[in-house]
């Protein structure tokens, strides 16, 4: 019988030691794709500012330049997808997050029922700060009641609250 000849190379699992020794010891790693992607987005009729949309930014800058402390830094701004929810207590106006926002071209397929969730907690967060409503109507936001009292139960619903 013949002896048996002990290999000179590492194994798998010696090396992959030694490798993790390596990576341990250098602050960077790399990482690459090597397969590049492309997607073709079909372009769609151009935008423009809806009524709605303007009345939103216009309001948003009004309510920063009340607000002493901004944290957000510098305009323009842009808040009209329902993701945040402005109010008013007596030491001014605050920003509160909804449970989730929403870009304009999502309207085109979100669940009316999903989206009222949304509209039902910015009702609650609302009836906790009284003041906000009729501050909003002052601003000019005259609609601000009817858009968080209906339900949201169709596509014109969700697009407005979009």
């Amino acid at each position: 019988m013949a002896g048996i000849k002990k290999s000179t190379k590492a194994s798998f699992g010696q090396r992959a030691a030694k490798g993790k020794r390596a990576a341990a010891k250098s602050a960077v790693h790399l990482q690459h794709e090597d397969f590049p992607w492309t997607i073709n987005i079909p372009d769609h009729v151009p935008r423009t500012d809806s009524p709605a949309y303007r009345v939103a930014r216009k309001l948003v800058g009004e309510l920063v330049k009340e607000e002493k402390n901004f944290y957000l830094g510098s305009g323009p701004y842009q808040d009209h997808h329902g993701g945040g929810l402005w109010v008013l207590d007596r030491d001014g106006w605050l920003l509160i997050k909804n449970l989730a926002g929403m870009e304009w071209s999502q309207q085109f397929c979100a669940d009316p029922a999903k989206v009222d969730v949304l509209r039902q907690f910015a009702q609650r967060i609302y009836r906790a700060f009284p003041d906000s409503i009729p501050a909003f109507e002052k601003l000019g936001f005259a609609d601000v009641a009817r858009v968080l009292d209906e339900t949201i139960d169709g596509a014109d619903k969700v697009a407005r609250w979009c």
